[in-house]
Formats: C-alpha cells, structure tokens, sequence
C-alpha cells in the first residue's frame, strides 16, 4: 500500500490506479474490523486464489515500475 502511494506520489504510478489499490485494501480490512465487531472472530477464512494472484500481480507491476524507473526508462 505505501509503495503505491510513493510512486504516485513520484509520479511514476497514476494516481487512480494507486487510489484503487489502496481502496481495495481498505475496504477489505474495514471489512474484516466490522465482521469482527458485529459477529465475532473470523474462523477458517483462507485467501482465495483469485485474491493471491492479484497480489501478486500488484507486487510484480511495482517491481517492474521500480526497475524502470532505477534504470532510467
């Protein structure tokens, strides 16, 4: 989440795809306090595989973003 508010912040992201990223993120975790607080503890909830391939999609465009930008391109 940070990176993608650095880089935007840079101006090596564009700021809509850093607020989405971010959103998202916010969205799930605000999610999750409110689950809790209403219905009590989360049991046997496990990332779904849709959910880790976007993570690591995420994690692979910033690398890519940050070695473009450490090589000058």
């Amino acid at each position: 989440m940070t990176v993608f508010i650095t880089l935007a912040v840079i101006g090596q992201v564009p700021p809509w795809l850093a607020l989405t990223a971010v959103g998202r993120d916010v969205l799930i975790t605000s999610g999750a306090i409110v689950y809790r607080v209403w219905l009590g503890p989360i049991h046997g909830s496990r990332p779904t595989t849709v959910s880790k391939i976007n993570t690591l999609s995420q994690i692979i465009y910033l690398l890519a973003v940050m070695e473009s930008a450490a090589l000058g391109r």
